[in-house]
């Protein structure tokens, strides 16, 4: 437990619905950080608009986090959770208020950005006091294309993933993946391959189905889960169609849009349950739905132009592939018994060196420097 007498406020700019948002509070708050978060979306429905609309939506944020601010302890540490271009008017604002203004990249933010904005994105990170990316892969672009004089301010911080303490009481418990599938309302005496982890455009999950749809009967001992819970509306009601027409075209339920979101312990079942995740995605960046996978004792397919040579597991839960046929390959019954037993001898070291590195208590430390200001500008 942290002293919080030795420790600024801190606020957390994001979105208040989110899971991922209320989790981090949380974690910081378990460690004696007092928070609250400032959501400049506060009281929005959501609703398609049109350009004049969404003009107003952006006005309305501006006023949204000046009168929030305003009952807020200037002294605080702020910290900016997600830094894409159309989120880089609030750094200004929010240096003309508060002490301290840090912002954290995710992958998306800088991996899938728009280049024709990198002058206005570069600009505003070199406003914060610190700038944080999730990995070394979201880093470095931020470092050799958008500010270089980012160096002494830049850094890389890891979120703690809560999963990993219930999948410590379900190893505890030896509850199996079939328990596990069963609890969730899968079939327990079948395997669970998983497509993806959200609903992105980018994940490929319509074309991982399309390609397993041509082979089905490859498959016949396979149910497949598509998680959905968060991303784009038009992508999860496109896997939805979907799974209902192959359902309806195989006679039986074996494809599964996951639309309900999880708590920790729920999603450790999740993560025990799955047999094998498939990681087909265009980018990525040290996924924590891989992690959580590779910790719950089960396996990952992973392209082999995503940066996970670095993972622990990876040569032995963690298998790339060059093609959708060679992944496939390996769902092969035989292939697939040979490959998880080969990877249980190293479930332990796996979960011990991930837990090294990703869970919460293994990473404040980061966190507890960047809201002293030991990391970019005090």
């Amino acid at each position: 437990m942290v002293d919080k007498a030795a420790l600024p406020n801190v606020v957390l700019v994001g979105f208040s619905a989110s899971v991922f948002v209320s989790r981090t509070a949380q974690a910081l708050s378990d460690h004696g950080i007092q928070v609250s978060i400032l959501d400049p979306q506060q009281g929005e429905r959501g609703e398609k608009k049109s350009k004049i609309g969404k003009l107003f939506i952006q006005l309305r944020r501006f006023w949204n986090t000046i009168n929030i601010m305003r009952s807020m302890d200037r002294n605080s540490t702020v910290i900016v959770l997600s830094l894409p271009v159309n989120r880089v008017w609030l750094i200004p604002l929010l240096k003309s208020y508060f002490k301290r203004v840090t912002g954290i990249a995710f992958g998306s933010d800088i991996l899938h950005r728009n280049v024709r904005f990198d002058g206005m994105l570069g600009f505003a990170l070199n406003k914060l006091d610190a700038v944080c990316a999730t990995n070394e892969n979201v880093l470095e672009p931020i470092l050799t294309i958008l500010h270089p004089d980012l160096h002494t301010r830049a850094s890389v911080i890891r979120f703690g993933l809560p999963v990993f303490d219930e999948l410590n009481k379900l190893v505890a418990e030896n509850v199996s993946p079939e328990e596990s599938r069963e609890k969730l309302g899968f079939r327990p005496d079948r395997n669970l391959i998983a497509l993806g982890y959200n609903a992105v455009g980018g994940q490929r999950q319509i074309q991982l189905m399309d390609a397993i749809e041509a082979r089905i009967d490859d498959f016949s001992e396979c149910d497949f889960v598509i998680p959905v819970q968060y991303g784009e509306p038009g992508i999860e009601d496109e896997v939805k169609r979907a799974c209902e027409r192959l359902n309806n075209k195989l006679g039986s339920v074996r494809f599964y849009p996951l639309t309900r979101f999880y708590d920790p312990v729920q999603s450790a079942h999740f993560r025990r349950a799955t047999t094998v995740m498939i990681n087909h995605s265009v980018s990525d960046a040290f996924s924590g739905s891989v992690q959580e996978t590779i910790y719950a004792g089960n396996l990952v397919l992973a392209a082999s132009h995503l940066p996970y040579k670095n993972m622990p597991g990876f040569g032995t839960a963690i298998k790339d592939y060059s093609n959708l046929q060679d992944a496939f390959s390996f769902l092969e019954k035989d292939s697939l018994n040979t490959w998880r037993k080969a990877a249980e001898d190293h479930e332990l070291h796996n979960r011990t060196a991930l837990h090294e590195i990703s869970s919460w208590d293994a990473v404040m430390p980061s966190w507890i420097s960047l809201v002293r200001g030991e990391s970019g500008n005090g």
